[in-house]
């Protein structure tokens, strides 16, 4: 193996949350900011380009916006603190919750907001998750239910959900935080 190193650009940020996909990574900092490095074959990197990075790059918002969460796999996602959900990079299956296949955005793009039906209220999003090998999303609201989007099997004829889509009855659980791997999906209540 290797030994750990510093990633470079990345002093004096405040890095504040990491996520790592497949050859890629993103560093969410104390102002925040996105900054995105490695493999970017689908533009995960959010970068505007398929060019990988060898170091850190800021992935460009608008000024105002102020990122709290964000993930990467094939695709990447992020949230505001304001709770909007923005996604990039492949999108063949519905992953970036945008209600349609389009390609690969290159740039974060703003998805609709998530509700419990159409018309309805948009939920506050606490945390977004990007799944490294399926093309899939999971979505935690603040009020603790799962929504998904994306491939949620690799079986035949199940359907791909383009827009978010309730997973379970879980309100009753309180669930505070989710954890994607390649043939699961954790939750962790409020009471552990």
């Amino acid at each position: 193996g290797q030994a750990p190193r510093e990633v470079r650009g990345l002093r004096g940020l405040g890095v504040l949350h990491l996520a790592a996909g497949p050859d890629c990574s993103l560093a969410l900092t104390r102002a925040g900011e996105l900054m995105g490095w490695g493999d970017n074959t689908w533009g995960q990197l959010g970068t505007g380009d398929a060019v990988s990075r060898p170091s850190p790059t800021r992935v460009e918002f608008h000024s105002s916006i102020r990122l709290v969460h964000a993930s990467i796999g094939g695709h990447a996602v992020a949230l505001t603190s304001c709770g909007q959900l923005y996604g990039w990079g492949r999108n063949h299956m519905g992953q970036l919750c945008l209600c349609k296949s389009n390609g690969r955005p290159l740039i974060p793009t703003l998805a609709p907001p998530v509700q419990l039906e159409p018309g309805g209220p948009p939920l506050a999003l606490k945390q977004v998750l990007a799944d490294c090998w399926l093309a899939r999303t999971a979505l935690l609201t603040a009020c603790g239910r799962v929504f998904v989007c994306g491939q949620w099997t690799l079986n035949a004829g199940i359907p791909i959900y383009f827009r978010p889509r309730l997973l379970g009855p879980t309100n009753r659980l309180r669930l505070v935080e989710l954890a994607l791997g390649l043939n699961n999906t954790l939750a962790r209540g409020a009471n552990g």
